[in-house]
């Protein structure tokens, strides 16, 4: 482009068109600001949410005769809890729960632990031990 074009460009634009630009810009940029701290209050239910369910999950694995079964149910525990990690950080998830993560993870690792030594008994101590018999 030469001079005379980039003139020409220039001389379409009007000061008008100009000043709707700047405040469609600052439009923007407002609301970006304003987005960062405007934080959603679902989150806290959320994380709630996902740490009673995997409480309960890990509830229903001690319950559970079938030693499968309960290592399902530790293991969604385990899942759920690392869920709720993604979203929150563990201090967040601390205050809206009551509940430190880490103690929780301690808990879970070790029934999930527990599971899997219970799933690796042989097949006629796990039935015994099970309730289940072989037919």
């Amino acid at each position: 482009m030469n001079i005379k074009q980039m003139e020409s460009l220039f001389s379409t634009v009007s000061l008008n068109d100009v000043k709707i630009a700047g405040f469609i810009l600052l439009f923007v940029l407002a609301l970006s600001i304003l987005s960062l701290f405007n934080k959603p209050q679902y989150l806290g239910a959320d994380i709630r949410s996902l740490i009673q369910e995997s409480a309960q999950l890990c509830e229903f694995s001690k319950q559970d005769s079938d030693p499968m079964i309960a290592l399902q149910h530790a293991s969604e525990a385990f899942a759920f809890l690392q869920i709720a990690r993604r979203f929150a950080t563990d201090s967040a998830i601390y205050q809206s729960t009551g509940v430190s993560p880490t103690d929780l993870e301690k808990l879970l690792v070790q029934r999930r632990n527990d599971c899997v030594a219970s799933v690796k008994r042989p097949a006629s101590l796990t039935s015994i031990a099970s309730g289940y018999s072989k037919l």
